[in-house]
């Protein structure tokens, strides 16, 4: 009911149409002609789908110690800027008989993500450090650009599909070095392993990140896509590409250690599994119980402490205690409004909060960079409108794409629905757009997603 009130809102109706006269305007003016003339613009803008997959792959291959997460800022606005050129964000139809971009097939998720938006908009202003929250904005508005492009850009099954293959092709060169790291060997932090939990355990591959976790964030994001790409080919040749370039990011998954990371991999598979191929299971349980013995020494010493977790033995658990603990008074002070977008507003909350306490000595583990949950995360920053919006825009897409593949079956939808609920799964135990390159994956994959429901959308149309 809610969701049908705010598609007929006159305001948001109003706003489309604005939004498209301004398009259509915009494409008539001189200066529009004249940079459409180029050649190499236009080069770009009738290729923009080969583009926009090399640009985007290439952002998830730069090593950490050099990425600056600016570049994914100057990509995106560049490529929005050719789709603008290309006319890819106006309903005007293909003449090649493309199936053009539909508001329709967003749904209520749409409704709900414009919501989160403007909520993200008054939780900078609202912010005490507006200029930090602002850094935060464009990072965020970066993703959203990614998510946008990824609809609209990819107008066809095949554009989809080169879009997942170049992608895939950079996470493939990601576990490839990751295995490297394996093999040499790399230095183990205490700061990221109970080594009294763990003394056998390795050091934890990061890949071409900065951090373990970060990496196998990124890793549960999109690994389902590869049995979209695998089971959606046609020759036997292109299946067994996929399932070899699965393994190096597979494999590189384990070697982060990442028990979070672990789990909401093995959730990912049951999800595409249950749309797909439900009869095999079981039979997966049973492989996995059969293969449990064979794994080394670390990976059982590392897969057990998850009992620990339910003790004060375990000390990512204590850790994540301490922070629940210390950020809990601060959210019944801002659960209304937030404390301001960004993690440095939330740090700065929590110590002006306890700076008011004239009891409160120090800090005995430090000022949480973040909460390690992104529910929590998004309440504290934006308010409970935010959370509930950001909730609200998951729920219904998800309730769109298990609706859809009721009716169907669509590897590359399930692969997508797989991804976002294994990430979404992941957010319970850690905050997954703290690094910006993580954040513009989810949304880059909610896109994916958002655009393998269209078809189902043009058959529904044509079928009225």
């Amino acid at each position: 009911m809610i969701t049908r009130a705010l598609r007929g809102s006159v305001i948001l109706r109003s706003l489309a149409r604005f939004l498209r006269l301004s398009l259509a305007q915009a494409r008539q003016s001189a200066l529009f002609g004249l940079l459409r003339g180029s050649f190499v613009l236009g080069f770009a803008c009738a290729r923009l789908p080969a583009v926009f997959s090399l640009v985007t792959a290439a952002l998830f291959v730069i090593p950490g110690p050099v990425f600056d997460n600016l570049y994914s800022l100057y990509a995106m606005t560049a490529l929005t800027a050719l789709a603008l050129l290309g006319g890819y964000f106006t309903p005007a139809a293909n003449s090649r008989g493309i199936n053009k971009p539909r508001f329709s097939a967003i749904g209520g998720s749409g409704i709900y993500a414009l919501l989160f938006l403007a909520v993200v908009l008054f939780s900078v202003v609202a912010s005490p450090l507006p200029l930090v929250s602002f850094r935060s904005l464009l990072f965020l508005l970066t993703a959203f650009m990614a998510c946008a492009l990824a609809y609209f850009v990819l107008r066809s099954r095949r554009d989809l599909r080169l879009f997942v293959v170049i992608l895939l092709a950079a996470v493939t060169v990601s576990g490839l070095y990751a295995c490297y790291q394996a093999y040499v060997g790399l230095d183990v932090s205490s700061r990221q392993t109970d080594l009294s939990q763990n003394p056998d355990m390795p050091g934890r591959v990061y890949s071409f990140f900065t951090n373990p976790n970060n990496y196998a964030m990124m890793l549960v994001m999109v690994l389902p896509l590869y049995a979209a790409v695998f089971f959606e080919s046609k020759s036997g040749l292109a299946r067994r590409a996929a399932a070899l370039c699965f393994l190096p990011p597979a494999l590189a998954l384990l070697l982060t250690f990442s028990r979070a990371g672990w789990a909401s991999f093995a959730v990912g598979v049951l999800v595409f599994l249950f749309f797909t191929h439900r009869r095999v299971i079981p039979y997966l349980f049973a492989a996995a119980l059969i293969t449990l013995p064979l794994l080394p020494s670390s990976i059982h010493t590392r897969l057990f402490s998850l009992f620990g977790i339910f003790t004060s033995s375990d000390s990512s658990a204590s850790h994540r205690a301490y922070i629940y603990n210390l950020v809990f008074p601060v959210l019944e002070k801002h659960w209304l409004f937030g404390t301001g977008l960004g993690t440095e507003s939330l740090r700065y909350a929590i110590m002006r909060y306890y700076a008011t306490l004239p009891e409160f000595t120090s800090f005995e583990w430090g000022v949480p960079p973040h909460t390690h949950n992104i529910y929590l995360q998004v309440w504290l920053e934006t308010g409970i409108a935010g959370v509930a919006s950001f909730c609200g825009a998951a729920a219904a897409l998800l309730r769109r794409c298990a609706d859809t593949l009721r009716r169907r079956r669509d590897y590359m939808l399930t692969a997508g629905f797989a991804c976002i609920v294994s990430s979404l799964f992941f957010g319970f135990f850690d905050y997954i757009w703290f690094y910006p390159r993580t954040m513009l994956l989810f949304w880059l994959v909610t896109g994916v997603t958002l655009r393998a429901l269209r078809p189902d959308e043009a058959q529904a149309a044509n079928s009225a």
